[in-house]
């Protein structure tokens, strides 16, 4: 009998403190999105500039190329080359409507940063 009360009270106990308990605001975080922008130019409207892995395609312009999207993710980034050393690529960067970053270089440039998190 004594066993048997000891079990119900701890298993009472655990109930109440499972009940009480409170993630640590990971599943909202995971499930927060963000609104992400990108415009990448080059100083010289004619040079070819090439995104190599954006979402998994090469993707090839001309001067200037933009794009939006929504996410889930924890981090975004872009990489933007040209193959002419005298041309500077720009990127800017906007995160929720809000500009968040400009890189500008010759031949390779890289944008990427934190959507939400702690940095630590």
């Amino acid at each position: 009998m004594r066993t048997s009360l000891s079990i119900i009270f701890t298993l009472l106990l655990s109930i109440a403190f499972f009940s009480c308990f409170k993630e640590d605001g990971f599943e909202e975080l995971q499930n927060e999105k963000h609104r992400v922008k990108f415009k990448v130019y080059a100083d010289d409207p004619k040079a070819k500039v090439y995104l190599p892995n954006y979402y998994g395609i090469m993707t090839t312009f001309n001067g200037e190329w933009e794009d939006e999207y929504v996410t889930k993710d924890f981090f975004c980034y872009i990489t933007a080359e040209c193959m002419d050393e005298n041309v500077c690529i720009t990127i800017e960067a906007y995160l929720d409507g809000k500009f968040k970053e400009k890189r500008m270089g010759h031949r390779l440039v890289m944008s990427g940063f934190r959507l939400k998190g702690q940095e630590k």
